[in-house]
């Protein structure tokens, strides 16, 4: 193999509502793609480019910036981690009913979601009560957390611990 079939190593870098892939060696643009809104956060799975922007999830192919999903989660995340040929978005927010935990394919579907929402037991005290569901949305199971409320996500997976950053 030569050094023109070797796969071409890129540098990918987040600007605005756009990325924008540069060639390591000679730093030309092999390509860019256009987001509706700011992107946040982005992570490589294997062959895709993963993008937070707003509450949406981007996935894109990282040789060519081909658009291959989107899927909207209904939260905005404050920490990821790259499992596998998958990832983790997590949010500690407290609001009523909506997903606080995601984990996608490569290709941006859904495998799983939790979501939380509080049960108030007076008027200074309530619970936080976590479900778990498919992809299909049948719930898999239930917990009830006395008196917990929102609060920054951080993760464990593994040997990996991602923290949100301070700021919004």
């Amino acid at each position: 193999m030569s050094y023109r079939d070797a796969p071409q190593e890129l540098v990918i870098t987040s600007m605005g509502s756009a990325l924008v892939a540069f060639d390591l060696q000679d730093g030309t643009i092999v390509w860019s793609y256009r987001a509706p809104v700011t992107i946040t956060r982005l992570y490589r799975l294997g062959d895709r480019v993963m993008v937070i922007c707003g509450t949406e999830v981007h996935c894109v192919d990282r040789e060519t910036g081909r658009p291959i999903g989107r899927l909207e989660l209904d939260f905005r995340p404050e920490c990821g981690c790259v499992v596998g040929s998958d990832l983790v978005l997590a949010n500690g927010q407290l609001v009523g009913g909506q997903p606080c935990v995601v984990r996608l394919t490569s290709e941006g579907t859904l495998r799983w979601r939790a979501t939380k929402d509080s049960r108030s037991k007076s008027f200074l005290e309530s619970d936080t009560i976590v479900r778990s569901f498919g992809p299909d949305g049948s719930q898999r199971s239930e917990i009830v957390l006395p008196g917990v409320v929102g609060a920054r996500a951080g993760l464990l997976v593994g040997d990996t611990v991602v923290q949100p950053d301070d700021a919004e």
